[in-house]
């Protein structure tokens, strides 16, 4: 049997001649041979703590961002710190909820969003896509959740075809908060479901039973006003293969618009906190990615990206996609990160701290830090390895770097391993390179970043005239014409 390439791709490869490509043989799955199967790890997105700015050093850091004026594409997020409960392996969880917190968090965000709005930072470009996570919101009153949304398209410049999504969980969520978050113009839901049987549920926190998740977006559907999209896990405790594809038909007889697939234990974001509740091996999660790309190719659904897929054309998750990139992300919200002209910034965790802050008219800051010198690039082939495809010269136009030296090697060792196939224009992720797409993600951030003291940039585009068009004198437009048969013979006289 052919031998399967298989070498560590998250690491860092010098510049060195690829080997070649090696065939594979067809009962071998490739998500399985590709990696040694360490434990994902966060994206080397995350700065350490000794270079981020705090205090004084972080506000003064914040003001000049803020006082430049955003011109690329741009994304903002209302950030909602609470949950009612914490399910088994979250690593966000930050607030307990109660029903008093609602209207006194509603109101302070509007403020802090008035605070930052006289800034060229916040009334530069279109914001293309608005996202209310967390968290929880909707754990908010239903007049909370239609204040915040109404003072976001008041006080931020969202594009006329922003998307606006909400993070969406089953529990408590009413037909009351349904229709004030469809007033207020959230364009897509996204429910976090998990599994739809109810003794998964239970054993990773979830409080309803399978069929009133079922139940609930089948009426939110009926609305019709609004993407429905929902979040299945693999590997979940006690989650069997009979488990899993029970889950996914059950999601594709819903009237769902999106699906998205991930591995218990694999972060929203590159860089975020890993979760912990991953219970099943390797095997498992190989052949559970494997069962699912064969069921739902059968059942209607496109892929999308390396983890979402599609069923009508209301599902483009607009967000995510630019978030990943090298877009601004305005924020607002204890607790919530952005990031202005590369620099990330960290919004004070500490609720009450952050209360005390934002009622005083101050902009609530705890940390700013300095972008990587690559980090446009880093960052656009994170979102192209998330979408499934990226092109390096893309890359590099948009990044004005030369990225090919740097990258080829890497990506001739996925192309081995069969994770990735194309050409030298575009490079697109097979179904085991979107199973391995969170170590993906992280080969090539910290690829470029790790050889960005040795990228050159790209030669200045030579500028190019941009003059009308010279007219085209009207006995010669109609010789063209004519020879094209584009005329009509002239009649010919009677005599």
């Amino acid at each position: 049997m052919p031998e399967v390439v298989a070498q560590p791709l998250s690491q860092t490869v010098p510049s060195s001649p690829a080997r070649p490509a090696r065939p594979h043989a067809p009962d071998v799955d490739l998500r399985l041979g590709a990696f040694a199967l360490e434990e994902p790890k966060a994206s080397g997105a995350e700065r350490s703590d000794a270079e981020a700015l705090r205090g004084t050093d972080a506000a003064e850091a914040l003001e000049m961002l803020l006082d430049r004026t955003r011109r690329g594409p741009t994304v903002a997020e209302v950030h909602v710190p609470f949950c009612e409960t914490k399910c088994e392996g979250c690593g966000c969880w930050q607030n307990e909820y109660r029903q008093l917190e609602s209207s006194r968090y509603a109101d302070a965000v509007v403020k802090e969003m008035a605070v930052w709005s006289g800034t060229h930072a916040q009334s530069g470009a279109p914001v293309q896509a608005l996202r209310i996570g967390g968290g929880n919101p909707t754990a908010l009153e239903a007049v909370d959740i239609l204040r915040i949304l109404s003072n976001a398209r008041r006080l931020l410049p969202l594009a006329n075809d922003c998307e606006v999504v909400m993070e969406a969980r089953v529990h408590h969520f009413t037909e009351e908060k349904m229709e004030a978050a469809l007033a207020g113009g959230v364009t897509r839901f996204e429910f976090p479901v998990r599994s739809f049987n109810t003794a998964v549920r239970r054993a990773v926190g979830r409080v309803e039973e399978g069929f009133e998740a079922a139940r609930l977006l089948e009426r939110l559907a009926q609305y019709d006003e609004a993407g429905v999209a929902v979040e299945l896990n693999y590997g979940l405790p006690g989650q069997s293969l009979d488990v899993w594809e029970s889950d996914l038909r059950t999601a594709s007889s819903l009237p769902l618009d999106g699906l998205t697939l991930r591995a218990a234990g694999e972060p929203d974001f590159p860089g975020a906190r890993l979760k912990t509740e991953r219970a099943a091996g390797a095997e498992l999660l190989a052949e559970s990615h494997r069962r699912a790309c064969g069921l739902l190719a059968g059942e209607g659904w496109d892929r999308r990206t390396s983890v979402r897929w599609g069923r009508t054309e209301r599902d483009r998750s607009l967000f995510e996609a630019l978030a990943l990139g090298d877009a601004d992300r305005l924020v607002f919200g204890s607790g919530a990160q952005g990031r202005l002209f590369g620099w990330t910034y960290r919004i004070e965790g500490a609720l009450e701290a952050w209360y005390s802050a934002v009622w005083m008219g101050r902009r609530a800051v705890a940390e700013v830090s300095r972008p990587e010198p690559a980090w446009r690039a880093a960052t656009l082939l994170v979102r192209g390895v998330f979408e499934g495809r990226f092109s390096v010269k893309a890359v590099e136009r948009r990044s004005g770097l030369v990225l090919a030296p740097v990258l080829e090697p890497l990506i001739a060792q996925w192309r081995a391993a069969g994770l990735v196939t194309g050409g030298a224009d575009w490079v697109r992720l097979t179904d085991a390179g979107c199973f391995h797409h969170a170590r993906l993600e992280r080969a090539a951030y910290d690829c470029v970043n790790a050889r960005a003291a040795q990228l050159l940039e790209l030669p200045a585009p030579a500028l190019r005239r941009r003059g009308a068009f010279p007219i085209m004198a009207a006995d010669a437009w109609r010789a063209v014409e004519a020879g094209c048969g584009m005329l009509a013979p002239k009649a010919v006289s009677a005599s």
